[in-house]
């Protein structure tokens, strides 16, 4: 398995997987699911120095990413933190995939000088994660609501 930095040829993958993931949310009306803005979106992701995606990679298939957001702590600036923007393992993929992708990630972390990472899971996403994060040394913190401003 390769666990690497992703780059532009992953656009494709990302988008078909972040689609999937759009259309399982409770309330994803706002969220424009045009795969032309969706494109653009996780270039975005490709190209901003405080966002990072890492994909796992396993016989020249992507079975796993994991998208995370870097700024100062907003309560203690002197702090980075952070932020998981979006995770994923293929169902069936080896069961060290996730492990793979947090320990790359996690040394990216250390390099850039985080001291706290934010993780959530999705309503009506798997179970599975919360297991996943309680074991990296993880507690549930807050919970996010989410709604369109009108």
């Amino acid at each position: 398995m390769i666990v690497r930095l992703a780059d532009e040829r992953d656009i494709p993958f990302l988008v078909s997987v972040v689609s999937k993931m759009i259309s399982e949310l409770v309330c994803p009306e706002y969220i424009n699911e045009d795969e032309s803005v969706l494109e653009e979106a996780v270039g975005n992701f490709l190209t901003h120095e405080i966002i990072e995606t890492v994909v796992a990679e396993e016989n020249g298939e992507l079975i796993g990413f994991f998208t995370a957001l870097y700024s100062p702590y907003q309560w203690n600036p002197s702090r980075m933190c952070a932020e998981e923007q979006g995770v994923w393992v293929k169902e069936g993929a080896p069961l060290l995939t996730m492990r793979r992708l947090w320990r790359f990630v996690e040394r990216r972390m250390k390099e850039r000088g985080v001291s706290v990472i934010f993780a959530k899971t999705r309503a009506g996403g798997p179970e599975s994660i919360k297991r996943i994060y309680n074991r990296f040394g993880m507690a549930p913190f807050q919970t996010y609501y989410t709604g369109e401003v009108r």
